[in-house]
């Protein structure tokens, strides 16, 4: 396989529920012989996670559901508070110099670091979640911006670099270079309104923090041609999978060409995609009866140790999310919203941020056809649709892999009862 440019697209390898970018290669002076990759701190670092967290990547143009292969281990990275003030976001990636390339794009490695970057300059980002080079100019430093994290509730940022906003989900992490070459910063994320903008709203912006109060933290140094003789980092062994639940499973879709996993414990991709589950429902009584159950994956690394039920066939997952809706909370009987279903999702003693940030991520998602309180009727076909494909995009942090028939033929057939085992 060719050698990962920066750029390239990168997740926990555990975790998997959102992805960002590698920013560039550097060599820390605390650790002669290691070579290493920067990112954003809530890209690997996640709830807390940090050095020896497995990191998985691909290619920057591969298709979203691609298989990530193992990159290396954090190594470090900047502790995030909600409230903040957080300075910086980054982690470095201790990686196996064999796997990666110096190089951004098609432009070459970066070669300085521009220390203090002028209001006005043009920059140019180099992220997996664009696939593209994308320009902007520095519009200023800010003393304090609330940036959506990965949960989608705000974390307050200090001292950092805004720009017309020119990203998209997946750049954190990614480099942004001036127009001389030199590296400003690294993606943290996007802010204003409205959120599903994405760029076509007033007001909306890319927060980057500064490269050089990151490369004075860790006495950092660009790599440009990587020099032989580094160390790699260990590679962690496969996670281990449940005999009951892969033992002579016959993996599919019930549409014929739809998409399914045949591996649920692939660590290299998305839980709610590798288990056939979009909805990522944990495993629970009803639905270890339900048809197509075959097993569940072992506690992810939330703060509540989630256990996720795993389906033969991604018709039988959705089948799964949508009795959960219908007969499980009693949304059949009507009254569903936006808003009462987050409260359920999110469980009975959530915060309302929890609850917020479901209401947030699923109307965001639904290119404006979900509002917070607009009544939807689960004998609609049309508007559970649009349902299933904004939370299960949210639960995946990518957009779902499965096509719109095996959505619908999963809704229609569990309403009518002749779901196949």
């Amino acid at each position: 396989m060719p050698a990962l440019k920066c750029g390239s697209r990168v997740w926990d390898a555990q975790v998997l529920d959102h992805w960002g970018s590698i920013g560039c290669l550097v060599t820390a002076d605390d650790s002669p012989g290691k070579l290493f990759a920067v990112t954003a701190s809530h890209v690997v670092a996640i709830d807390g996670r940090g050095k020896g967290t497995a990191v998985a990547a691909a290619p920057a143009d591969a298709d979203q559901t691609t298989k990530g292969s193992f990159l290396g281990l954090v190594d470090r990275a900047t502790g995030l508070l909600p409230a903040g003030p957080n300075t910086l976001d980054a982690a470095l990636i201790w990686v196996d110099p064999d796997l990666v390339a110096a190089d951004i794009a098609e432009v070459g490695a970066i070669t300085h670091v521009n220390h203090d970057p002028e209001d006005g300059i043009t920059v140019t980002m180099f992220g997996a979640g664009s696939n593209a080079e994308v320009p902007s100019t520095i519009a200023g430093t800010i003393d304090s911006i609330a940036v959506p994290g990965p949960d989608g509730s705000p974390y307050t940022y200090t001292d950092q670099i805004i720009c017309p906003l020119f990203t998209k989900d997946g750049d954190s992490g990614a480099a942004v270079v001036d127009d001389q070459g030199r590296l400003v910063g690294f993606v943290v994320g996007w802010t204003g309104e409205p959120r599903a903008g994405m760029g076509d709203g007033q007001g909306n912006v890319t927060v980057v923090c500064p490269a050089a109060a990151l490369f004075d933290l860790w006495n950092l140094t660009l790599v440009t041609d990587i020099p032989g003789g580094l160390s790699k980092p260990p590679a962690p062994s496969k996670a281990p999978s449940d005999p009951a639940a892969t033992t002579a499973v016959d993996y599919g879709s019930l549409v014929p060409g739809g998409f399914f996993s045949a591996d649920p414990f692939d660590t290299t991709v998305r839980r709610s995609i590798r288990t056939n589950n979009p909805g990522a429902i944990n495993d629970v009584p009803w639905q270890r009866a339900r048809p197509g159950y075959v097993g569940k994956t072992s506690p992810d690394a939330s703060a509540d140790h989630n256990v996720t039920a795993i389906y033969r066939t991604p018709e039988h997952g959705v089948a799964s999310w949508y009795h959960l809706i219908a007969r499980i909370y009693g949304f059949g009987a009507g009254g569903l919203t936006v808003n009462a279903l987050a409260a359920h999702y999110a469980g009975a003693n959530a915060p309302a941020a929890a609850v917020a940030a479901y209401v947030n991520g699923w109307v965001g998602l639904s290119a404006g056809a979900l509002t917070a309180d607009g009544a939807l009727s689960v004998a609609d076909d049309d508007q559970m649709l649009t349902l299933a494909r904004a939370m299960f995009h949210h639960e995946a942090g990518v957009v779902s892999p499965l096509h719109d028939d095996q959505i619908v033929f999963a809704i229609t057939a569990e309403r009518a009862g002749n779901l196949p085992a």
